[in-house]
């Protein structure tokens, strides 16, 4: 057979593994369309882990897990330095693994609390702080979301503003509060944080005014009256030099905030204590003697309310309850002037 035949012949009979091949899948189209679906998946993934498209590949991604892995067994090993190291390299191959840069952020804490140089201590706080900020960021987009062991928020908030003050970075400590207010104005608590820093910094006005935001939260709650007459009390009592036009409006404020207090609860020991303090902060400071003598007699009357009542707790068995935040920093003060000993002028423990 010449070549033309054989071109004939071919064209006319064609071999099964071709064209018969092809007919036979065209008699199967689902069975086709599935398989042509498989390569063009096994071509993709295979492009993707070539390429490293959209982010780190699967190798990658599990490299920068290993290294997370060898940064926490350096962490609990007190290597921290080496773990800081193990995590960088999670995060030059993952820049969005969550939990390297929390841990990373964990290892500087450590080497902030061993450090005892006030520059190298600020450095490792900042380094700390931004590690802590950009798992936020993560946490914020919903990339750690399914980790149950990973720490909420607050609890990440309470870590940057503990190395804020712990640094001395008062002013990033106040920003970072008022942050969070603008974010909730009804945070109590941050609200009392910022009070606490701006007394500590002789702000008395910034302070006064955090206090006061409290009452606009909390209308009908004693306690947060109460809690802005016992910061009235400790700054008179802790600021000697304070200008009496400034302590007398103070004083005359907590007295205010105290009788609101005992209006809404008439058998609030801890505020009739505390009227009483009140009282005899201005008897001290009294210009007149007529004046002295007219507020020692009103702190006298306090004090003898809750004596009484203090009397007829105890017939009945039942004491006078200790008011949440009563001595505490979310009463303005410290355990000791508010909760513990008593200040002087209060009634017996």
């Amino acid at each position: 057979m010449d070549l033309e035949s054989h071109r004939r012949a071919s064209a006319a009979t064609p071999r099964r593994g071709g064209w018969a091949r092809l007919g036979a899948a065209s008699r199967r189209p689902g069975a086709a369309l599935r398989a042509s679906r498989a390569r063009l998946a096994a071509g993709l993934a295979f492009v993707l882990l070539s390429c490293g498209c959209g982010g780190p590949n699967l190798v990658e991604r599990l490299r920068a897990r290993l290294e997370v892995k060898e940064g926490n067994l350096s962490y609990l090993r007190g290597d921290y330095k080496m773990a800081i190291a193990h995590y960088d390299v999670a995060l030059r191959i993952a820049p969005s693994l969550a939990t390297a840069h929390l841990n990373r952020a964990y290892g500087h804490v450590a080497l902030f609390r061993q450090s005892e140089d006030p520059e190298e201590r600020r450095r490792l706080a900042g380094e700390a702080i931004a590690s802590f900020e950009k798992y936020l960021s993560l946490a914020d987009g919903a990339r750690v979301a399914a980790d149950t062991q990973s720490p909420d928020r607050d609890k990440v908030e309470q870590h940057i503003l503990t190395l804020y003050l712990d640094s001395q970075q008062q002013d990033r400590a106040i920003e970072f509060l008022q942050a969070r207010l603008s974010r909730n104005p009804r945070d109590i608590p941050t609200l009392q944080m910022l009070s606490g820093i701006y007394s500590d910094r002789g702000d008395i006005e910034d302070a006064l005014q955090c206090q006061r935001k409290r009452l606009e939260v909390q209308p009908n709650d004693p306690e947060a009256y109460y809690a802005v007459g016992v910061f009235a009390w400790q700054t008179s009592y802790h600021q000697t030099n304070m200008a009496p036009a400034q302590r007398g409006a103070l004083l005359d404020e907590g007295l205010r905030v105290m009788r609101k207090a005992l209006e809404l609860r008439p058998d609030y020991f801890e505020a009739l204590t505390y009227a009483n303090l009140l009282y005899r902060q201005k008897a001290q400071y009294a210009e007149r003697e007529a004046d002295r003598k007219q507020f020692e007699a009103l702190a006298d009357s306090f004090r003898a309310r809750a004596l009484e009542l203090r009397k007829a707790s105890q017939g009945t068995g039942t004491g006078p309850v200790q008011p949440a935040g009563a001595g505490t920093a979310s009463a303005g003060g410290d355990a000791n002037s508010a909760g513990g000993a008593s200040p002087p002028g209060a009634p017996p423990p």
